[in-house]
């Protein structure tokens, strides 16, 4: 299984979670690849990072799945013009799956991948970025504009994965 994504995947270590939790319920260990790179999108993935895909892999064998997670706010319509470091680009994030989904399958030789879209979560309450990315009267509370972060990101994701026949979120 091929992991790509960013702190999201790599603070609580969910590649390895999931390998515990596959072997608990007695399957073999699940090999894992893992080079998410915290902070940054899969289409920074795409351009500094596709090594992994056939270096992370044993001789001889080929990736059953690819899972993608992307930058949290990526798939999201904040504004680019107003916020260029937390850049809302969803038709990025959509070309953006389809494209690592792609290299992975030919670069790695892996022609049956099954790509996994891993959905985000928006950010907390207790983000003080919110207000901004989301401001009233339409937003008139925390709670009302990490909901409208959520259904972005939920609607985007659906996107992404109708585009590449993903199997799951």
């Amino acid at each position: 299984i091929l992991w790509y994504g960013d702190s999201f995947i790599n603070t609580v270590q969910v590649p390895y979670i999931f390998q515990d939790v596959a072997v608990a319920a007695g399957k073999a260990s699940p090999f894992i690849g893992n080079p998410s790179v915290d902070g940054e999108t899969l289409q920074w993935e795409i351009a500094n990072n596709e090594g992994p895909i056939t270096t992370d892999l044993p001789a001889g064998q080929t990736w059953n799945y690819l899972v993608e997670q992307e930058y949290s706010t990526r798939p999201t319509n904040i504004s680019p013009t107003l916020f260029p470091s937390q850049l809302g680009n969803p038709a990025q994030f959509i070309s953006d799956t389809k494209t690592l989904y792609n290299d992975v399958k030919t670069k790695s030789n892996s022609p049956n991948v099954t790509p996994i879209l891993m959905e985000t979560c928006s950010r907390s309450l207790s983000n003080s970025s919110l207000s901004s990315w989301y401001p009233s009267p339409t937003y008139p509370t925390q709670l009302s504009r990490a909901t409208e972060m959520q259904t972005e990101l939920h609607n985007y994701y659906n996107q992404a994965q109708a585009n590449i026949g993903s199997v799951a979120q």
